[in-house]
């Protein structure tokens, strides 16, 4: 009697951030305890997590991915200062493998998208790109890549929130739109798959909402009654639904986290969002089989759970990246609070204002911020 001879899955370490918007120092986490907050250690503590993964699988033999689900630079000086050029310097020194843009990377304008991805040692992913005489035009902007890695060809497509003209000002967009997620999937993923594509990863820019098992519920049931089908703007969480194709999406767009990726009961694919603002990151392995290169499913790292918060008690910072990040800010904040942010001034404010003493940024000065809002959350 012959019996079969079980071998171990091909393990590839999936490593993913989103929503960063510039929060790469370390912050107070008075969202977690207000009493007694936590302190997040941000990116120096990211990138020596990162430094001793590779090392980690340099030595096991297991693969690594790491990609980003968009909105990286807004929300922060030291990302807005200079128009997102810091965290790409950053996310070089991470080595991401691909990331997709959000509608908040569009807010220096197309132009200035375009030429951060000129910056970038990575791809831009936008395959539902509509194009109209826009300036995203660079090389490093792609529908999608195939890497291999362990053995495995892995093809990454990158698909931007399709309401995107809805999101961004059409003047940042430039002629910039983007085609329904699902239609342009559909298009995509079979070539990929005829150029060798074994595993098949989304990066998604649409988000997954809060409460995602009741929007499911929810979305199922405005399937079921025709309100809403494959042809419609889609989150991240819905889209999967339609992707019988896809292995595993990778989301961006909103902030909300999850603990572990969801499971699409429908076309059995996963999906993955984690908290943003530079809390935290989401950190499993995937298994591949390695007779048959079929996706197996995931594994977690630690505790259970795919998301990782950066927190003082469990992770270190790298010194250097640490220092760099500080002086950063510093520059930064310097640029930011500086005569003027921007090159060029549409209007032409009266050059005597009567100054306040609050402390906003450019405000009251030429070529400076016009509107300000204030938005309140309240969270459990």
């Amino acid at each position: 009697m012959i019996g079969s001879v079980h071998t171990e899955p091909i393990k590839i370490n999936l490593v993913t951030t989103n929503d960063i918007h510039g929060m790469i120092s370390p912050q107070t986490a008075n969202f977690m305890n207000p009493q007694y907050p936590p302190t997040i250690l941000g990116g120096a503590a990211f990138s020596k997590y990162v430094d001793e993964l590779r090392d980690e699988v340099n030595n096991n033999g297991e693969g690594l991915l790491i990609l980003d689900g968009g909105n990286i630079f807004q929300g922060h000086p030291l990302g807005i200062a200079d128009g997102g050029y810091t965290m790409i310097e950053w996310m070089n020194r991470i080595g991401y493998d691909a990331m997709v843009p959000g509608s908040y990377d569009f807010i220096s304008g197309a132009q200035n998208l375009n030429t951060l991805s000129l910056t970038a040692n990575f791809p831009f992913l936008f395959s539902n790109l509509i194009c109209n005489s826009c300036p995203l035009i660079s090389n490093t902007i792609k529908p999608y890549i195939i890497r291999e890695i362990s053995g495995i060809k892995i093809g990454i497509l990158g698909v931007v929130n399709s309401q995107l003209t809805e999101l961004a000002l059409a003047e940042n967009l430039s002629g910039t739109d983007a085609e329904k997620e699902v239609m342009s999937i559909r298009k995509w993923v079979p070539e990929m798959k005829s150029n060798g594509a074994e595993l098949i990863i989304l990066l998604s820019s649409s988000g997954v909402p809060w409460n995602r098992e009741d929007e499911y519920e929810k979305f199922r049931s405005d399937i079921i009654n025709g309100k809403i089908d494959e042809n419609a703007s889609l989150n991240a969480l819905q889209l999967a639904y339609y992707l019988e194709d896809v292995d595993f999406v990778v989301a961006g767009g909103n902030s909300k986290g999850y603990w572990l990726p969801w499971y699409d009961p429908h076309s059995h694919t996963y999906v993955m969002q984690g908290y943003g603002g530079g809390t935290e990151f989401s950190h499993i392995k995937l298994l591949v089989d390695e007779n048959s290169h079929l996706f197996m499913g995931y594994e977690t790292v630690v505790d259970g759970k795919a998301s990782q918060t950066l927190l003082a008690d469990d992770f270190q910072s790298n010194r250097e990246d640490a220092k760099w990040i500080e002086n950063k800010i510093e520059d930064a904040q310097y640029l930011y609070y500086s005569e003027s942010i921007s090159k060029s001034s549409k209007t032409q404010l009266p050059q005597s204002l009567n100054n306040n003493d609050w402390d906003f940024p450019n405000l009251n000065k030429n070529d400076s911020i016009e509107i300000i809002t204030w938005n309140c959350e309240f969270f459990p």
